[in-house]
């Protein structure tokens, strides 16, 4: 399902995070929009143009790495 990188789409995402539905997240502006819902466990984030600014690169990495590592509830079975 897509959710917006907002208010809105952080209240869904914490309705739908137990559910086992599969969230994208889109209309990210800005890195640390996206820091709030990788906490929800989304699966994927639709990353915008701005958010490739060079003083943001490190923080996207770090983004993208949290949303590879595996979860601890599927690391602690």
């Amino acid at each position: 399902v897509k959710i917006p990188a907002s208010r809105t789409g952080l209240e869904a995402a914490n309705q739908l995070q137990d559910t086992g539905i599969k969230l994208l997240v889109t209309l990210n502006f800005h890195a640390t929009q996206t820091v709030h819902f990788i906490k929800h466990g989304v699966a994927a984030l639709g990353i915008c143009a701005p958010m490739l600014r060079a003083r943001e690169c490190a923080l996207r990495s770090y983004l993208l790495a949290q949303l590879n590592k595996p979860s601890e509830a599927a690391t602690s079975s």
